[in-house]
């Protein structure tokens, strides 16, 4: 059954106002949505390094107000990921930017007038991405209808879009396997942490 009339009308009801106005010209097979707020580039552009196939990264580059260093540093971000590529404007915001490693829709909540509410923070990030990626799967410019989205320091597997069809139809939403590797002295820490979030998991099934 298709859930495209569900899905204009949450458009239209909805989705945050960034999702509205978005047009590409180009056609991609996948799309991952990523938060950032002051991380290294180096490190960010190793998330997807080693990932396969035609995609798009909805990088959504945030900042709350009252951060100045954090603002400054999310802005020297925009900035070095500009440096090396073609930059154009999409919508109010906006840029695709191409050319070094995949193709990025990098989306302004930085900048001044457009900062992200204090309490709101990562969680309306991601939102804002999820709702243009949404749109650009609506108007038929992502082939594949899932919207993959991950965080700024984490590497991710050369297969990473290659879900099992069985298994996509069978769930709405999937938790991929994660492993957290700590920094020095932060080991215990790590394991810990990682623990309990695979414990609250085991429970939700226990509990079905």
């Amino acid at each position: 059954m298709s859930r495209r009339p569900q899905i204009a009308r949450y458009l239209a009801t909805y989705a945050e106002p960034e999702a509205a106005g978005i047009t590409l010209e180009q056609s991609y097979e996948h799309l991952v949505v990523i938060p950032a707020c002051a991380e290294d580039q180096a490190q960010l552009e190793q998330v997807w390094q080693q990932v396969k196939g035609r995609y798009l990264v909805i990088l959504v580059l945030n900042c709350p107000e009252g951060k100045a260093r954090m603002q400054l540093e999310t802005r020297a971000l925009a900035v070095g990921l500009a440096g090396n590529r073609q930059v154009r404007p999409v919508s109010a915001g906006t840029q695709l930017l191409t050319g070094a490693g995949p193709d990025m829709l990098l989306v302004d909540r930085f900048s001044p007038g457009r900062r992200i509410p204090a309490k709101q923070g990562v969680g309306l990030a991601r939102k804002i991405g999820c709702d243009i990626a949404l749109s650009l799967i609506h108007g038929r410019r992502v082939t594949d209808p899932w919207v993959f989205t991950t965080d700024a320091d984490v590497t991710l597997p050369a297969d990473y879009f290659s879900v099992p069809q069985p298994v996509r139809d069978s769930n709405a939403a999937l938790v991929f396997p994660f492993r957290h590797v700590a920094g020095t002295g932060l080991d215990l820490a790590c394991q810990l942490y990682e623990l309990s979030l695979l414990y609250h998991a085991a429970g939700l099934g226990w509990a079905g």
